[in-house]
C-alpha cells in the first residue's frame, strides 16, 4: 500500500514538474504560430503564415542562418574537446582526474557575462572575427555538458572487447573505428544535440560581441524585446523551441533505439547507474 502511494506521489510530482516546464514552452510555440497582428492571450489559431513571414524577413532569416552555422561548428568542436577530456580523465589517476574535472566544469559555473568580457578583450587584442569569437565562447560553455555525457560513455566502453580485438590483430585505428566508436556513437549524438541546443539559445555572448549586421537569432529577439514588441518575436522563439525539441528528441530516440538493439545500457540508464 505504501509502495503504491509512493508511486502515485512520484507520478504527481513528475507531472507537475513537467507541466511547469512544458506549459510555458507550449504557450510560446502556440503564440509564435498564431497569425495575430498583436499579442493576445489566448493566441489565435496556429497557422504557417507566421513562419513564412518570419523567413521572408531578410534580417530574421539572416540571424537564423547565423545561429545555425554557429551552432553546428561549436557543437562539433565541443564534442571533440569534451570527448578528448573524458578520455584523458578516464586515464588519469584519481587526484589528477579531480583537478582536471574542476577545470573542465569551471565554465559551467562562471557567469557568462565574465566570459563575454574576456572574449571582448581577446577580440581587441587579437584581430579575430566576431562570429569566430562567439563560436569559441559557445564551445567553452558547451564542453562541460558534453564532458559529463561522454564521461559516462567512456566509462561503459567494454574493455574486454578492445582486448579481444587487439588479440585478433586489430590495430589502434581499426579497434577505435569498429569497437570503440559504435559504443560511443549514441552518447556522442546526444552530446552533439545538447551542445547545439545550448548554442542556439545563448544570447549574451552575441550581444557583447556581434553587431546588428551579424546578429544571432536570440540576440535579435532580445533587441526586439528591448526596443519594440512585434508578434514575430514569438515566431522566432517558437522556431528556436521547435528546433531544440526536435534535436533532443530525435537524438535521444536514435540513441535509445541503437543501444536497445545493441543490448547495452541507454545513456539515460547509464547515467542513472553511474550515480
Amino acid at each position: 500500500m505504501k509502495s503504491f502511494a509512493r508511486r502515485g506521489l512520484s507520478a504527481i510530482v513528475l507531472g507537475l514538474a513537467s507541466a511547469f516546464f512544458l506549459v510555458p514552452l507550449l504557450v510560446v510555440v502556440w503564440s509564435g504560430l498564431a497569425a495575430d497582428e498583436f499579442v493576445r492571450f489566448p493566441p489565435g489559431r496556429p497557422e504557417l503564415s507566421s513562419v513564412v513571414t518570419f523567413f521572408e524577413d531578410d534580417e530574421w532569416r539572416m540571424s537564423f542562418w547565423v545561429s545555425i552555422r554557429i551552432a553546428i561548428v561549436s557543437a562539433v568542436l565541443a564534442l571533440i574537446v569534451g570527448t578528448a577530456c573524458a578520455v584523458v580523465v578516464s586515464w588519469a589517476s584519481r587526484a589528477v582526474a579531480l583537478v582536471l574535472i574542476f577545470f573542465i566544469i569551471a565554465p559551467a559555473v562562471i557567469p557568462i557575462v565574465v566570459q563575454a568580457v574576456g572574449l571582448v578583450g581577446l577580440g581587441r587584442t587579437v584581430a579575430i572575427d566576431g562570429i569566430v569569437l562567439v563560436t569559441l565562447g559557445h564551445v567553452v560553455i558547451s564542453v562541460p555538458f558534453v564532458f559529463l555525457v561522454m564521461r559516462v560513455a567512456v566509462g561503459h566502453v567494454d574493455v574486454v572487447q578492445i582486448q579481444a580485438a587487439q588479440v585478433l590483430g586489430a590495430g589502434r585505428w581499426l579497434t577505435a573505428s569498429r569497437v570503440v566508436a559504435p559504443s560511443l556513437a549514441p552518447f556522442m549524438l546526444v552530446a552533439l544535440a545538447i551542445a547545439a541546443s545550448i548554442s542556439l539559445a545563448e544570447p549574451i555572448l552575441a550581444i557583447f560581441i556581434l553587431d546588428d549586421g551579424s546578429a544571432t537569432l536570440p540576440q535579435r529577439s532580445f533587441q526586439g524585446l528591448r526596443f519594440s514588441f512585434d508578434p514575430i518575436l514569438f515566431t522566432a522563439a517558437a522556431v528556436l523551441v521547435i528546433i531544440t525539441a526536435v534535436l533532443l528528441t530525435v537524438s535521444l530516440g536514435i540513441a535509445l533505439v541503437y543501444r536497445r538493439m545493441a543490448g547495452s545500457p541507454t545513456p539515460v540508464q547509464s547515467h542513472g547507474s553511474a550515480r
